[in-house]
């Protein structure tokens, strides 16, 4: 697939996971995944109009398959080093679904047990 399918492939799978939008209510998606060698990690938070984010992570192994292909098609696109670290934001009204890329630093974006509150609340797309 190419890099735009894979970009939309991902955005079909993670809005179609129970376990990423947690139920009918969501109003925006945003993960991080973290590639590397041996695993890739995706994790994020799902956010209503209102009201606390919900942790999110994908179920749907595909899913993971489709992030690592999409890694490797940018990078053999823009022909420099894969990624580490991507920021995916999903906008339900209006489908609008976009991917940021991390080069040098895994942790740009990681969420850990330790971060998650504060994670969350850099994340959420609802604030001004």
């Amino acid at each position: 697939m190419e890099r735009d399918d894979l970009v939309l492939e991902l955005g079909r799978l993670l809005v179609a996971d129970d376990e990423v939008t947690n139920g009918p209510g969501w109003a925006y998606v945003v993960l991080v995944a973290t590639v590397d060698d041996a695993s890739t990690r995706m994790n994020g938070f799902s956010y209503g109009p209102d009201g606390p984010p919900e942790p999110a992570a994908p179920r749907d192994p595909r899913t993971l398959d489709v992030v690592r292909d999409l890694r490797a098609a940018m990078a053999a696109h823009d022909g420099g080093p894969p990624w580490v670290s991507c920021l995916v934001r999903v906008e339900r009204a209006t489908g609008r679904l976009t991917v940021d890329v991390e080069h040098d630093d895994p942790q740009r974006w990681r969420i850990t047990p330790q971060n998650r509150h504060e994670r969350a609340a850099e994340l959420d797309p609802r604030r001004a």
